[in-house]
């Protein structure tokens, strides 16, 4: 069984999100008609995202670029842009994503483990390490507090979402991961000149411990 088209739509688009606002872009998800531009009357994009002279429309796809209905929709949907500078269309292609691809769970006393090891290397192993690593505990973490609704590798956005409407997270908590969330986002993918804080790790450590063994 697959993702359902929507959810797999949603998970792409919160992916790129970090990113985008990264590079200085104001995202907008499935942006209402009365707020585009009049050119894009008729179309509702997927996302939007402004950024002074330079603005992107991008449009999830589940067909490959070369399949005809898909390659004939691109053209009359880039026909509207031809004559639009400060626009850009970008098509994304994302193919179904079968459910065999869960994450097994592993025990909380498994990730109790490795937060102890962490808060014990980080100086050790550096600061960039350390949030990388801190970031697959707190997914470790919770996925083992909710196995049946996060057993599928999560986008940032939707498992802190999740987290916080539960109740596990408390608002500036999960206003706080969202922020580590992009920093991390942003290491992965090459920003090597991007170091987290001390603080920063401290508190991801701090968050998960928390959501691990909450008060009783």
């Amino acid at each position: 069984m697959s993702l359902s088209g929507y959810d797999l739509e949603r998970a792409v688009l919160d992916t790129m999100v970090p990113e985008l606002e990264a590079d200085g872009f104001r995202v907008v998800i499935h942006p209402k008609q009365d707020t585009l531009p009049t050119f894009l009357q008729g179309y509702q994009p997927d996302m939007v995202a402004y950024k002074d002279n330079k603005n992107l429309a991008i449009e999830i796809t589940g067909r490959t670029p070369s399949n005809p209905a898909s390659k004939l929709k691109e053209r009359v949907l880039r026909e509207r842009f031809a004559d639009r500078p400060d626009w850009e269309l970008r098509f994304v292609y994302a193919p179904p994503v079968n459910s065999d691809a869960n994450i097994p769970l592993v025990s909380k006393q498994t990730v109790s483990e490795h937060l102890d090891r962490l808060d014990a290397s980080v100086d050790a192993m550096g600061l960039t390490a350390a949030l990388l690593t801190g970031w697959a505990v707190f997914e470790a973490a919770a996925r083992a507090l909710l196995p049946s609704s996060l057993s599928r590798p999560q986008p940032p956005a939707r498992l802190i979402e999740r987290l916080a409407s539960e109740g596990y997270v408390t608002p500036s908590e999960a206003d706080m991961l969202r922020r580590l969330s992009r920093t991390r986002n942003e290491v992965a993918h090459g920003r090597l000149d991007l170091i987290p804080s001390r603080d920063d790790v401290a508190l991801l450590i701090a968050v998960t411990r928390s959501i691990l063994e909450p008060p009783a």
